[in-house]
């Protein structure tokens, strides 16, 4: 499990506020988030930084999510994990399912807040129940191994193949490995295929599982081609 694996994306992603519904601080994320982009031809870190602190210190929870993001590291800062945890607590107070699955990492790892397995079990399965796809994955990865919460294998790879049809790259390859070896679900080596080629497509590539499904037979693998083809990940709501 990585912390804010996506963090630059996220942080500079385009918000969807509409006009009417705005508010100064929803006004300095939006601006906060355009001198943080390079692409943007107007980036200056010192503006957007203090835009951003402005509009999370006024209760935003995108912009509190997006000082954690900050904190743990995005634009080369370097990481101070007990600042991520207080701005990512904030925002996952007000329900922000990025705050609550990086928080929940947080309490997985012991950084920035006392190690604490079945409350990061329980933050990384509020973001999961709320679509985020990183969290489905990092949830099923907990139920599959029983880590703060039940143990349950089938549940597990449920949850694994939530976030491999929305498009995880790395679930998708969990996902091929739990076809190819029967955990929680029934040997498939089409399917563990095609997952693997999904996966590869990505660029998670997985040598051990090349050789292992060398053996299918042409239909087989044809098969397995068509079903990755026809491939269209779930939109995340």
């Amino acid at each position: 499990m990585k912390l804010a694996a996506t963090a630059l994306a996220l942080l500079i992603a385009a918000t969807s506020i509409s006009a009417a519904g705005q508010t100064e601080a929803d006004t300095q994320l939006k601006e906060a988030r355009i001198y943080l982009d390079k692409a943007s031809g107007r980036y200056d870190y010192a503006k957007g930084e203090s835009l951003l602190r402005q509009a999370a210190d006024s209760g935003l929870a995108e912009a509190q999510f997006s000082m954690g993001l900050l904190s743990l590291g995005a634009f080369d800062n370097p990481p101070n994990f007990v600042a991520a945890a207080d701005w990512l607590a904030k925002a996952s107070a007000q329900g922000h399912a990025g705050a609550e699955h990086e928080l929940g990492v947080l309490y997985l790892e012991g950084r920035g807040v006392g190690k604490d397995v079945v409350k990061a079990a329980a933050l990384i399965g509020q973001a999961a129940e709320k679509g985020n796809s990183d969290a489905m994955l990092d949830y099923g990865v907990l139920v599959f191994r029983g880590e703060g919460v039940k143990q349950d294998e089938k549940i597990g790879a449920q949850w694994l193949l939530l976030a491999a049809r929305r498009g995880n790259v790395i679930a998708q390859n969990r996902v091929a490995r739990i076809y190819a070896f029967g955990k929680g679900v029934t040997v498939d080596p089409v399917e563990a295929m095609s997952w693997n080629i999904l996966a590869t497509r990505g660029g998670r590539s997985d040598p051990e599982l090349d050789t292992m499904l060398a053996s299918l037979t042409a239909d087989q693998k044809a098969e397995a081609q068509r079903r990755a083809d026809a491939f269209k990940p779930v939109a995340t709501p």
